[in-house]
């Protein structure tokens, strides 16, 4: 593993959740679609910088240095920034100037760093200030209650606090879920219907572009365990090297492909790669 990573909730009703991460080495990472937005605290090579980061409208690598630390604060869906908007933001970021070692500007004044275990205490202090917010109509729609607004001005608001669209937002949320269904054991066509996809193939593009990552992969890595590395795995039993052909051969191509010969050439590998362990292990 090249970083390390813990997460923890918050009782703050402008937060969604708090992280940390420790990079061991460099490295570069997938970071998924995500409505909300984060301000970030980077601490490398004895510096420390604030970046605000805006939604992430696609699965991107992200590059990480051995050494850096990454302190993040996760916002609801409906929180603003009063003097920063982030809805033009998407998948991009904006450092805030640095005060002092310890601190740095935000609406004309000096703020300390947070560190992960007062995170709240800054964000109340910022809530004070006018200079955090929640918007009653985006958590209104959001929970489906009635809006004294026509829906075209109820759209526009959305998008204009948020940076995207509701049906955007659903589409992310919806791969999310497909990709809990997986890793939780389900099979990738059950997960075509409980996740609400037209088809398996509309399921495999949406978690290919939100989620950095095929069904088939989201499916084998937590089920059979395999502990992947780029392009690299390394298994922990025979029965793992088994079950590598049997994903395979309940793959995408092969769910989409109907012809009797083909299926039996697929088992007849499964059997020759069979029979091959058993000999060896003999």
């Amino acid at each position: 593993m090249t970083v390390k990573f813990e997460q923890r909730s918050s009782d703050s009703r402008f937060v969604e959740s708090i992280w940390h991460t420790q990079a061991e080495s460099n490295g570069c990472d997938i970071v998924s679609a995500d409505a909300s937005w984060d301000m970030i605290i980077v601490q490398q090579d004895g510096m420390t910088k604030l970046c605000v980061w805006g939604p992430m409208t696609k699965a991107r690598p992200i590059a990480h240095t051995e050494g850096s630390e990454h302190l993040g604060i996760r916002f609801k869906l409906g929180t603003f920034m009063s003097c920063l908007p982030t809805y033009n933001l998407l998948n991009a970021g904006t450092v805030l100037p640095e005060a002092t070692g310890k601190s740095f500007w935000l609406s004309s004044s000096s703020w300390e760093y947070p560190s992960y275990e007062n995170v709240e205490t800054f964000i109340n202090r910022l809530a004070r200030n006018d200079l955090l917010g929640r918007d009653m109509v985006v958590d209104g729609a959001l929970q489906g209650d009635p809006q004294y607004m026509s829906l075209r001005s109820v759209q526009r608001r959305f998008s204009h606090v948020t940076g995207l669209t509701q049906r955007y937002i659903r589409s992310i949320e919806r791969a999310q879920q497909a990709a809990a269904l997986l890793t939780s054991g389900t099979s990738i066509l059950d997960a075509v219907y409980q996740a609400g996809y037209a088809d398996q193939q509309v399921m495999t593009k949406a978690l290919k572009r939100l989620l950095g990552q095929t069904p088939l992969k989201s499916h084998g890595f937590v089920i059979r365990k395999f502990v992947v590395s780029g392009q690299d795995f390394a298994l922990a039993s025979d029965l793992d090297y088994y079950c590598l052909f049997d994903i395979s051969f309940r793959s995408d191509k092969w769910l989409r492909q109907k012809d009797r010969t083909h299926r039996s050439n697929r088992l007849r590998l499964i059997s020759r790669s069979r029979r091959w362990m058993l000999s060896g292990s003999a």
